[in-house]
């Protein structure tokens, strides 16, 4: 690794970067009244402080974006993820100057870190936007590209694999975990890059190791289907680097949810894009929750860093495809009324835990047949076997988590407050 100075750990006052966020400001004030309405209720206009912008979460979004038909918008792309409270599922609009910057982004990480061998890539991924992109962005380099539609057993997925034998493979973590237990790969790539899931340390260097590859031959990149490209890793200074159009903001759990337990020093990370017209990405609130977020002097610029994210906060959890704890609530009160319950990941695995005494193994079914009916692409990855399914148990009252993040779920503070 390079040396690196690291050149400011505080926060730098948003207040310094108006010239940077006028353009977008002023951009989706055009596009969506609702936002302008959000703008003058928070007094922006008396400075121009980006730090008067409204935070934008779930709420929000529910209230004002993810069903609306905003005049103008028709001729976007449209993609479809998790559930929020009314029960209908997010709709996220990309135009295609979005999708056409969103491609730029990638193509230019992709082209950092492949080398002149790189030929051929497989995309295995889910759905939304990483997914229909993929083979275009390969394209843009010069590198012929296959997609595996996730709806296939994950014995096909080896099958081509083996037979195609990629030189890079592009991919979930979670993905390659099914691919792996499938067992049977005996392909090397030259090449990985996974997106859309928690990579650690020491699972990278386990797939580092099974694949004969160095660690720098393993590229873990960060993206949401609401911001696009986010970040990536640098391997100058072992940090992750958030892209060019990312203002990133942390805030402490406890600042934004009531009753959050803290995971050590873990921050919830907020980003706006300048590279989004047709999605509020202004102070937009990801519930990622990050460690070592600063700023640092790398290969002679200041970027703004991360050591690595550890988790998520909110009302989703990810299981091949974003699952809303809302559809798990429904779910639960729909055979157990008024039954406590959490979303637990061990090993890599989802539990629904429940507390009830009405509880058996024929209501958990049906609560995983609810799920299903709710969340078809996920439960698809399932039966594929490219994810662990989700288990439904009971436990006693006192073995619930004490913190309300994954069971009642989490009520942002208001001013007031």
């Amino acid at each position: 690794m390079r040396p690196v100075q690291e050149i400011d750990r505080g926060r730098r006052p948003l207040r310094e970067l108006k010239q940077r966020f006028y353009p977008l400001v002023a951009r989706l004030r055009r596009t969506f009244e609702w936002y302008d309405a959000l703008l003058l209720e928070a007094g922006f206009d008396v400075d121009g402080d980006p730090g008067r912008l409204p935070y934008i979460d779930e709420h929000v979004l529910t209230r004002h974006y993810y069903h609306a038909c905003e005049p103008g918008l028709e001729g976007c792309s449209a993609y479809y993820t998790s559930g929020t409270s009314t029960g209908a599922r997010k709709r996220i609009l990309y135009s295609a100057e979005d999708h056409r910057l969103y491609v730029a982004q990638r193509r230019d990480i992709f082209a950092r870190f492949l080398s002149a061998e790189c030929r051929t890539a497989c995309s295995d991924l889910g759905t939304g936007h990483a997914a229909s992109s993929a083979v275009e962005i390969f394209g843009a380099l010069g590198v012929e590209c296959f997609h595996i539609d996730f709806r296939r057993p994950v014995g096909e997925h080896v099958a081509l694999l083996n037979e195609r034998r990629p030189d890079v493979l592009f991919t979930m973590p979670m993905v390659l975990d099914g691919l792996l237990r499938a067992g049977g790969l005996d392909f090397r790539p030259r090449k990985v890059i996974t997106v859309g899931d928690v990579a650690s340390r020491a699972w990278k260097r386990r797939i580092a190791d099974f694949f004969s590859l160095r660690g720098e031959d393993l590229l873990d990149i960060v993206g949401s289907i609401e911001v696009g490209s986010i970040a990536y890793e640098c391997f100058d200074c072992g940090l992750y680097h958030f892209d060019d159009h990312i203002i990133p903001e942390t805030v402490r759990p406890s600042e934004l949810y009531e009753d959050f337990a803290g995971r050590g020093t873990a921050e919830i990370l907020i980003l706006t894009s300048l590279a989004r017209s047709v999605f509020p990405a202004a102070r937009f609130i990801t519930n990622d929750l990050v460690e070592g977020f600063t700023t640092r002097e790398c290969r002679g610029a200041e970027r703004y860093c991360f050591e690595r994210i550890v988790g998520r906060a909110g009302s989703e959890f990810k299981n091949g495809e974003n699952i809303s704890l809302y559809d798990v609530n429904e779910a639960v009160n729909t055979f157990l009324p008024a039954s406590p319950f959490e979303v637990r990941k061990d090993s890599g695995k989802f539990t629904i835990r429940v507390c009830s005494a009405d509880f058996t193994d024929e209501i958990a079914q049906r609560i995983k047949g609810f799920l299903k009916e709710l969340n078809p692409d996920s439960f698809r990855m399932i039966e594929s076997s490219l994810v662990e399914d989700i288990e439904v148990c009971n436990v006693p009252a006192g073995e619930l988590s004490t913190h309300t993040a994954k069971r009642l779920f989490m009520v942002r503070k208001t001013k007031a407050d």
